[in-house]
């Protein structure tokens, strides 16, 4: 090879980069079977161990992969104030879809090893498999697991994005690992206002993150949402490691949306504002969903008049939703109301109490 893997990296101006083995996730086998077999997998995930761990499954020789990751930001611009009522997204979805970024530089970084290579077999990932990007990272030295189930690299925190090349090529397996750890830090466990994070792991059945995109939400659910359209970031901002990351890398780039704009656009208006977001591949039904309950969850009852004006409107998937930040808004009101059918309003009023109850 005239050209080294290093060279060619910085040539593609890609920030960080590993080489694993062909036969690396074997070493997540135990992990997910513990994960597995306590409950601790979203449905998101294949319950198949092999096929997320062996990547003969995906290429037919795999000998490495090439790992990188792509540094983003963890702080978007400043509310501007237009509209006091705003969702918030994950510091991911900022800019363009993630996916095409990352895809974009392993095209590159292919075009390059093809001047290089006259002939080899590849397999392209970015976080669109069952395979663990995250495990690809750990195994490829690029970083060690952190508490909160994110890959750390000493020097750029975690706030990055992870792509992968699987190959049938011989490349130099990156031998030393990064063997920094959180110690006794626990202000991501602390800080986690779901309890998804202890000192057992990471529950991802309770992480924000997860629930902001799972069908169906129960009404605890829909309280610990909060003002979150989609993901949270607050495991991230906590961390020390990411304490540059937070100070220096902002751009002009906003994380949130407002509301009552976000449940009155058309379809074709949310493909045009927000297709390009990497949050856009849960569709606009889900992220609407979670708008009404962020608009619940300012309980201020200027919004009352709005929620029951869209509540005639709107399709039976969103009426409990609609419902519940109507209650939230003005519960006197809500309790008179004769426009909200007696099964709605009976299920609100009970699982409001019942969570009360809990709470108590």
């Amino acid at each position: 090879m005239k050209t080294s893997l290093g060279e060619i990296i910085k040539k593609c101006n890609i920030d960080l980069y590993g080489v694993a083995s062909g036969g690396c996730l074997e070493n997540s086998r135990e992990i997910l079977s513990h994960r597995i077999n306590n409950g601790q997998i979203t449905e998101f995930e294949s319950l198949e161990i092999d096929e997320r761990i062996n990547l003969k499954n995906y290429l037919d020789n795999p000998k490495s992969v090439i790992v990188i990751g792509l540094t983003y930001p963890l702080l978007g611009l400043e509310k501007d104030n237009k509209d006091k009522y705003q969702g918030w997204y994950t510091a991911s979805s900022m800019g363009i879809d993630y996916h095409i970024l990352v895809r974009e530089k392993l095209y590159l970084l292919l075009e390059e090893l093809k001047k290089e290579y006259d002939s080899f077999s590849y397999y392209l990932g970015v976080d669109t498999s069952p395979l663990l990007d995250r495990g690809f990272a750990k195994e490829s030295g690029i970083g060690f697991y952190g508490k909160n189930s994110f890959v750390i690299n000493p020097e750029l925190g975690s706030a990055f994005f992870i792509g992968y090349l699987i190959t049938d090529l011989d490349f130099e397996i990156t031998k030393e690992k990064i063997t920094d750890n959180c110690g006794v830090c626990s202000k991501c466990i602390d800080s986690c206002p779901t309890g998804a994070i202890s000192s057992k792991g990471m529950d991802p059945g309770k992480c924000i993150s997860y629930i902001t995109q799972k069908k169906d939400l129960s009404f605890e659910e829909m309280d610990l949402i909060g003002k979150k359209l989609y993901g949270c970031d607050v495991c991230q901002m906590v961390c020390p490691y990411n304490r540059e990351n937070i100070k220096n890398l902002r751009y002009a780039e906003k994380n949130y949306i407002e509301l009552l704009e976000l449940i009155s656009i058309s379809n074709k208006e949310y493909k045009n504002l927000y297709g390009n977001k990497s949050f856009s591949w849960r569709g606009r039904k889900i992220i609407k969903r979670n708008a009404y309950v962020a608009l619940g969850n300012y309980k201020d009852e200027d919004l009352y008049d709005k929620l029951k004006n869209f509540y005639g409107k709107e399709s039976d998937y969103y009426l409990i939703y609609i419902a519940r930040a109507m209650y939230l808004s003005d519960k006197e009101r809500f309790i008179t109301d004769v426009s909200v059918e007696k099964s709605i309003k009976d299920k609100v009023l009970d699982e409001i109490e019942k969570n009360v109850k809990l709470i108590l």
